[in-house]
């Protein structure tokens, strides 16, 4: 019982980064892990990047009664908003990462696609999110 009750201390004690690291860990399987990581990086860094906007959309969306309207104002303005995501569920009230979380034909290729087109909306994250091509054979 102590040994279970020192594992979980130790849990708790892990940074962040080598929570996500052991978790990239258990899902790259064969693949060589500073090839992984170049892969892995952008699409945390894109669902991070999805939370936020979501929450600014719905700070937004509670000052003008809906998310749908919150939606083509920061469309309208992109400078309402930290970073503009060019991305919209068919459902204005599900959360934008969704689009990604439920890509299921050319999965690669659309992934691809919705990175660039945030990193050419958002000049900072240029070369960061928008390096890698998901559907890329070169790397398996």
């Amino acid at each position: 019982m102590a040994t279970t009750a020192g594992n979980t201390h130790k849990e708790q004690d892990k940074s962040i980064e080598s929570w996500i690291w052991d978790a990239a860990c258990s899902i790259r399987g064969a693949k060589d892990a500073p090839k992984y990581k170049d892969f892995i990086l952008p699409l945390i860094f894109t669902k991070r990047l999805c939370d936020v906007f979501d929450d600014e959309l719905n700070r937004i969306a509670e000052e003008v009664g809906s998310r749908k309207k919150a939606f083509q104002l920061v469309k309208a303005d992109h400078k309402l908003v930290r970073f503009y995501l060019p991305l919209m569920p068919g459902d204005p009230e599900q959360p934008v990462w969704s689009l990604i979380r439920k890509l299921a034909d050319r999965i690669g290729e659309q992934l691809t696609t919705h990175l660039r087109e945030i990193a050419k909306e958002n000049a900072l994250l240029q070369g960061i999110i928008d390096r890698v091509d998901f559907n890329a054979t070169t790397h398996g």
